[in-house]
């Protein structure tokens, strides 16, 4: 093995997860490699360091005040109170480009549909018209 391939082992080997073939692999290249060994021995420090700090305790609340503080940022992300806090101009922009899109699908399901929906509709308007804007 090389020492990228060791270095990448080495937490589940300190951590005894490895099965017996690797761990044996592993500690085959440690006994050759100074560099690698060094990085055990430092690793095993850090471990002992770290075991002599009590572990963190968390008040038994935090959970549910967590959570509820989530749920509460939450319910300002709404989409009601997003569109509230748009200015009527960017309302109006919105509410255009919405209704474009609209329009662009009916126009596209028209073509593709080969258009006679479409062309339905239109010929229902120019009867309406009586010679005017649509004829």
């Amino acid at each position: 093995m090389d020492c990228m391939s060791v270095g990448k082992l080495l937490d589940l080997w300190l951590d005894g997860e490895l099965d017996s073939a690797r761990a044996a692999e592993v500690r085959e290249h440690l006994d050759i490699c100074p560099e690698c060994a060094a990085k055990v021995r430092e690793m095993q420090g850090l471990t002992v360091l770290l075991d002599q700090y009590m572990p963190a305790h968390t008040p038994p609340d935090l959970m549910e005040r967590t959570m509820a503080a989530f749920n509460q940022e939450n319910a300002a992300l709404s989409l009601g109170n997003w569109w509230r806090g748009l200015s009527l101009g960017m309302r109006g922009a919105a509410l255009g480009l919405a209704a474009a899109g609209l329009l662009l699908g009916l126009v596209m399901a028209g073509t593709l549909n080969g258009g006679t929906e479409v062309n339905q509709y239109y010929t229902q308007l120019a009867s309406l018209d009586n010679g005017g804007l649509w004829q």
